[in-house]
């Protein structure tokens, strides 16, 4: 060929060559955004550098050749991504690498992957998959690794995987492929791990399996396996893993076990029928770590080889293992005291006798994990104990053990779980138990424990189930307890013999899901607060002393399932929402003093689903109950059973979360009150409460008001001859024509002088009582009696001149009964409060009751048996010192009241007595007035100090007499 033509061969090859290289990569460009179209779901936002604006071997997962510009790795792993894999990924003719796993693709494998000729890693591990595996998969003669493991894949176990011969790793784990193992898998000579665990695959073991000698990891556990383990298995002295648990294989371990598996770290064996004993030759196996034997018939006893390992883990559960000597466990805790990585040892269920040694303090300092369940260990538990500080798990029960729980166990910082139930553990729970703050789980039940529950269980914050159940504890439940509120698996105190009532903090364990209280002495009503519990499902309170009726708030329980408030003193009807909880499955409500009609709506409907026998003042309910018919009754207009109670609650329910859409910087109302109260995280208010509480202060005013009304329109109707009352000094006023008074405004009015006292009279009372008991000298001066006279005139005392408060002749000309029509509420400072002389009088007599134990009686009754709008009545046995003038009168604000004889009660010393200005007539049992001195600043000044339960207790005292 002549120079010319070389040189124009040449530059035809150049030119195509060149031309060839960009229209692939536009076609790995075009192939990468049909993918990135099926991945809608992209939360980190890794498709955003998939645009022109760069070319796409700088693409985000995207690797690409040197040379040519290929793509060669597509690695989108842990990305959250949400899509289906395009078949455009077949058009990816140089990828070697395709790691999608960790994310969230669904549909099924794509038939054109099988085009990738160039594969060596297919990983989509960890994601939804599903189908078949694609066909003709022999195209990869280059594949290394297929890891499908933790998809929806499903059909029959693939045979064509064994015409790979350059595969090392394959995992089909957590998967749904069934039928058997192909035998051929045992020509895949270069395998080094086969994961084909937590599958539907069934028949025997093929003992070609025998050929990978190559294999390390063989996972086979958690299918349908039957038959015996090949022996040609125990030669793969490569083996480093073999797990073939949660199968039907049975059989017996191979003697030479630990000689032909030299390498072996780690055997699952457990969840299977093997027999015999543990080979004696597992203590050849130098690198064995791990070894679990768990549910199988293993019998004999455990080789003291085994203490020759640096074992870290040992599972023997529910076996048949048993002693060879007087105390087996101690020898096995000596044994495996050698063993300084020991972590985790479970020998529950097996025929273990002995007791648990001092040697226990030996183990291993890593050891965390002890499960003893279930065996034959007697004696007590070990102050040994103490010493395994690394101790998170401890489970002995359902053994034979006694004495008392060692205060050492305190010392155990990071330990979660205690399970010491169906011992014969007496004597006191440890007041160190307090020191775990790690403390998740504790079971103490059925044994016979004693005294109080310690207090220190409230520094265990982390605690989510507590169970003490059936012991002898006594006393009453501690408060700290229920200030727990991390409980949220359960709360069972049933059997013992604690007593008093259930707090109202109870309703702090909002996330609890069972509460146990039955069989023990309790007493008291259910409190409301039970209602505040939000996934309650589980609620026993039988055999008790509680009474009263079954709490509203009840109804908001929405999870419950199962509730037992039989055998008490429960009384009242049976609510009708109990049969509207349509999650209830069980309720007991016998033997307790329930009266009036069964329901028959919801769970009252099933017979068998509840029991109301014992309660002989039941009437109704469905025919199998027997009761007798309820007698005829009429229907009642009230606050619960009006037709327009719903409407109102629903309106006073829209307005509360208006009020909380829209709340005021000020608060100036009862809503906003209340919005506050509901937002604290330690209030005992729920809105049921809340909304129910406004209802009825609603409907008591309303009740009251009509109450005046009918009053007023009586009077009116019937007048009387000379004004006596308030209501006649307001229908005089509400007859002149120039009055300014309204029928509306005298009713409120009269309504505020009513109850405008009674908030301060209560609070009062109980500050002046607390204060009284603070200042012994007080009560003392208090019990003394003063004498006092009342006159218009001037009075002569002792040779002191007592001058009149107030002389303004002036005064007497001025009309006292009309209304004024310049006045101005606040105008001029504040305005004198209309039930202060009420509440005074209130205070006082409560006051002489209470320091004269009744003794002396109060003339002036009359005050209290006569309306409480008879004002000027009242005023004519009241006298208020409104003057500062000290010395001669008892101080301002003080109260003075007409009361008893001088001389009854208490006897009083002759300086006692006035010596000059008595009446000629005077007699030792003449009355004359007795003031009892009621000094209001002070005590309201004992508000800051004042426990505010107390002052909780009386505002909630206050509503139900606003009622």
């Amino acid at each position: 060929m002549s120079i010319p033509c070389l040189v124009l061969t040449f530059f035809t090859v150049v030119t195509s060559s060149t031309t060839a290289f960009p229209m692939s990569n536009e076609t790995d460009r075009q192939a990468l955004l049909a993918i990135k179209d099926l991945i809608p779901g992209d939360p980190f936002l890794i498709f955003s550098s998939w645009n022109t604006s760069i070319h796409f071997c700088k693409w985000e997962g995207v690797t690409c050749s040197r040379k040519h510009r290929r793509v060669t790795i597509l690695d989108l792993t842990s990305q959250e991504l949400v899509g289906s894999l395009s078949p455009s990924i077949g058009n990816l003719t140089f990828l070697r690498t395709i790691d999608l796993g960790d994310n969230n693709f669904h549909g099924t494998i794509p038939e054109e992957i099988v085009r990738l000729f160039r594969l060596q890693q297919l990983i989509l591990t960890n994601n939804s998959f599903e189908g078949e595996l694609p066909a003709n998969m022999t195209r990869w003669s280059n594949i290394k690794e297929i890891n499908l493991i933790n998809n929806h894949l499903g059909g029959e176990m693939p045979v064509v995987v064994s015409s790979l011969p350059s595969l090392t790793r394959l995992g089909l784990a957590r998967n749904n492929f069934r039928g058997s193992i192909p035998a051929s898998i045992g020509n895949l000579s270069a395998l080094s791990m086969l994961s084909l665990a937590a599958n539907k695959l069934i028949g025997s073991i093929p003992f070609e399996l025998g050929r990978l000698f190559k294999l390390q990891f063989l996972q086979l556990s958690f299918n349908n396996l039957t038959g015996m383990v090949p022996t040609q298995l125990y030669n793969m002295s490569s083996l480093r893993l073999v797990s073939l648990a949660a199968n039907q294989l049975h059989g017996s371990l191979a003697p030479d076990f630990g000689l032909a598996l030299p390498m072996l770290e780690e055997a699952y064996f457990g969840s299977n029928h093997f027999y015999g004993p543990i080979p004696s030759s597992i203590g050849n196996a130098s690198r064995l770590s791990r070894f679990d034997i768990a549910m199988n018939s293993i019998n004999g006893p455990i080789p003291k080889s085994l203490g020759d390992l640096n074992i870290d883990f040992f599972s023997a559960p529910e076996n048949q293992l048993e002693t060879n000597s007087g105390n087996e466990l101690t020898n096995i805790i000596n044994t495996l005291s050698n063993c300084s990585n020991l972590r985790v040892l479970s020998l529950d269920t097996n025929n273990f006798r002995g007791s648990l040694p001092h040697s226990i303090a030996n183990l291993s300092n890593k050891f965390s994990h002890l499960y003893l369940r279930d065996n034959y260990i007697s004696g007590s538990i070990s102050v040994g104990i103490g010493s395994l500080m690394n101790l998170q798990i401890f489970s002995v029960r359902e053994n034979m053990l006694s004495g008392s729980i060692p205060e050492s166990i305190g010392k155990l910082t990071k330990l979660e779980q205690i399970f010491m139930q169906r011992n014969n553990i007496s004597e006191k729970i440890p007041f160190s138990i307090g020191n775990l703050s790690r403390l998740s789980i504790l079971v103490l039940a059925e044994n016979k424990l004693e005294d109080r529950i310690p207090d220190s269980l409230g520094n265990c914050n982390r605690l989510l189930g507590l169970d003490l159940s059936f012991n002898n504890l006594t006393g009453t439940i501690p408060g700290q307890i229920f200030g727990l509120s991390s409980l949220s698996i359960a709360l069972f105190l049933d059997g013992n013999q604690l007593t008093g009532p259930m707090p109202m903090q109870i309703g702090n364990l909002r996330n609890l899901g069972k509460l146990g209280l039955s069989e023990n002495k309790l007493s008291g009503g259910i409190p409301e607060t039970l209602g505040s519990f939000q996934v309650l499902e589980f609620l026993s309170l039988a055999g008790n002393h509680f009474e009263g009726n079954i709490p509203e708030s009840l109804n908001q329980l929405k999870g419950i399932q199962f509730v037992d408030l039989s055998r008490n003193n429960l009384s009242g009807q049976i609510p009708k929402f109990l049969g509207e909880l349509t999650s209830l499955q069980s309720l007991n409500l016998s033997y307790n003093m329930f009266e009036g009609e069964v329901p028959n709506e919801g769970l009252f409907k099933n017979f068998s689903a509840f029991s109301v026998v014992g309660n002989s003042k039941l009437c109704g309910g469905v025919e199998e109950l027997q009761l007798p018919a309820c007698p005829a009754k009429q229907k009642k207009k009230g606050p619960l059973n009006n037709k327009g109670w719903k409407k109102a609650m629903r309106m006073l329910r829209n307005l509360l979360q208006e009020r909380r859409a829209n709340p005021r910087e000020k608060q100036s109302e009862f809503f906003d009150y209340v919005l506050e109260e509901l937002g604290k995280e330690d209030t005992i208010l729920t809105e049921e409460m809340a909304l129910d509480l406004m209802f009825k202060l609603l409907f008591g005013w309303k009740k009251a008001m009509r109450m005046l009304r009918n009053l007023l329109q009586e009077r009116r109707a019937n007048p009387r001859e000379k004004q006596s009352e308030f209501f006649d000094y307001v229908l005089e006023e509400l007859g002149k024509e120039d009055t300014i008074l309204t029928e509306e405004m005298a009713l409120d009015l009269m309504f505020k002088l009513l109850f405008v006292s009674l908030d301060t009279t209560f609070l009062a009372i109980t500050m002046a009582t607390k204060f009284l008991l603070e200042n012994p000298l007080v009560l003392k001066e208090l019990t003394n009696p003063t004498v006092g006279y009342s006159s218009e005139n001037h009075i002569h005392l002792s040779g002191i001149l007592i001058p009149l408060l107030i002389r303004n002749d002036d005064m007497q000309e001025m009309e006292l009964t009309g209304a004024s029509k310049h006045f101005m509420a606040f105008g001029c400072g504040m305005r004198f409060c209309l039930g202060t002389d009420f509440a005074k009088v209130q205070m006082a007599v409560f006051l002489h009751c209470l320091v004269t134990k009744y003794r002396r009686p109060i003339y002036g009754f009359l005050l209290f048996s006569a309306s409480a709008l008879a004002h000027m009545k009242m005023l004519s046995f009241v006298e208020v010192n409104l003057q500062h003038n000290a010395g001669a009168l008892p101080s301002s604000n003080s109260v003075l009241v007409q009361s008893c004889p001088y001389g009854h009660g208490a006897e009083s010393s002759d300086n006692q007595k006035p010596k000059n200005d008595l009446p000629a007539n005077h007699k030792e049992d003449q009355r004359v007035p007795f003031y009892v001195e009621a000094r209001v600043p002070q005590l309201l000044q004992l508000n800051s100090e004042i426990d505010h339960s107390i002052l909780a207790h009386f505002k909630m005292q206050i509503s139900k007499i606003y009622l």
